[in-house]
């Protein structure tokens, strides 16, 4: 495989601590960034091409936050959702199958709430 280099800016602070985990993986930079590219590269990637989807949408939220309305207008995707409470947090996963797109709207709602964090992951190769 060719590689290419280019120059990208990022925070002391990022940068400070993509050093700490490279030492701590004993891997070099280059290799850690490119593993981390790849793997986002392939997640949004895989939105780009509309196909039957099975994927899991983890999230951390506060307990004030409310998902229900959002995963309610979805009743076109099939959705098993599982949740937690612990120590003023909701925990949750909702593992969704149906068309890619919309599952990928799923996501960009849930990730937009404020309190909220989620991680999309797809449980399958892609497209």
């Amino acid at each position: 495989m060719v590689k290419r280099r280019f120059g990208v800016s990022i925070s002391g602070e990022l940068a400070d601590r993509l050093d700490e985990l490279a030492k701590a993986l004993e891997v070099d930079r280059s290799n850690l960034v490119e593993a981390a590219l790849r793997s986002m590269v392939g997640e949004y990637a895989h939105h780009l091409v509309s196909h039957e989807c099975s994927a899991l949408i983890a999230l951390i939220c506060s307990e004030e936050a409310s998902i229900g309305d959002i995963v309610g207008g979805f009743s076109d995707i099939k959705i098993t959702h599982l949740h937690d409470h612990k120590e003023g947090r909701c925990n949750q996963i909702i593992i969704a199958i149906g068309q890619s797109t919309r599952i990928a709207e799923l996501y960009a709602k849930l990730n937009k709430i404020r309190k909220c964090k989620a991680k999309y992951i797809a449980l399958h190769e892609e497209p």
